[in-house]
């Protein structure tokens, strides 16, 4: 529930319409978590909200300046203090630490490099020491001696570390190795080249898993309405 002061605050009356209704949509879509960190795509957010590409890039660019709203990696949300505006119980921080306890480390790393989260201040919650630089001064996202997490073979050309087959399992459950070996044919097949083969996994079930298909005509993917909406866009 949005708080009845969120009209009247002083910043949210400088944004113009469309960055109001935007704002209001990343804090309640189906997508958020406890922890005010979620996954989601900027062709989710371009197909739920009926904004344009241009448009949620220019309104995600202007929150982030603002400090209020980070677009970690092109692939989550950070919204900045949401806990604070949240009914505060014990059951409530608990759910709140488990939540960030959960995340991919790069997302971690990537939100302690956009902002020191949750500080001690009365309304605040006290991160696990691991997630923040703050509380652990020998935390390295990057894993020993700052070398990247190691990765292990799927098949004989899709590479994940743990924490992303253990991400991807809870994503895509008894689907996951179906979903890896799609991936490993295909670039078998074809010799595609990906910088990330977990980040590939999820861009491909954002592209088959497309929300309010009310939206699209029948039978449409969400590709073929986003090209359709917006051509050249994506």
């Amino acid at each position: 529930m949005i708080d009845t002061k969120f009209w009247s605050d002083p910043y949210i009356q400088g944004l113009s319409v469309s960055e109001k209704l935007f704002y209001v949509y990343l804090i309640t879509n189906s997508h958020t978590e406890i922890c005010g960190v979620y996954e989601i795509s900027l062709q989710t957010m371009v197909f739920e909200s009926g904004l344009s590409l241009k448009e949620v890039k220019a309104i995600l660019s202007r929150l982030e300046k603002d400090e209020k709203v980070y677009h970690l990696l092109g692939l989550y949300i950070y919204l900045k203090n949401f806990p604070k505006h949240q009914q505060r119980n014990p059951s409530v921080d608990e759910g709140i630490k488990r939540s960030l306890n959960n995340l991919p480390p790069s997302i971690t790393a990537a939100i302690s490099h956009a902002d020191s989260l949750y500080t001690d201040s009365p309304q605040s919650v006290v991160l696990n020491p691991n997630l923040n630089p703050n509380l652990n001064p020998n935390f390295n996202p990057s894993g020993s001696g700052g070398a990247p997490p190691p990765k292990k073979k799927y098949g004989e050309c899709v590479e994940l570390s743990e924490e992303e087959h253990r991400a991807l399992t809870e994503k895509f459950g008894v689907r996951r190795d179906e979903r890896i070996e799609a991936l490993d044919n295909y670039i078998g097949s074809k010799g595609k080249k990906y910088k990330s083969h977990y980040h590939t996994l999820l861009s491909w079930w954002n592209r088959d898993h497309p929300q309010n298909l009310d939206k699209q005509q029948q039978g449409e993917t969400m590709e073929a309405y986003l090209d359709r909406r917006w051509p050249g866009e994506f």
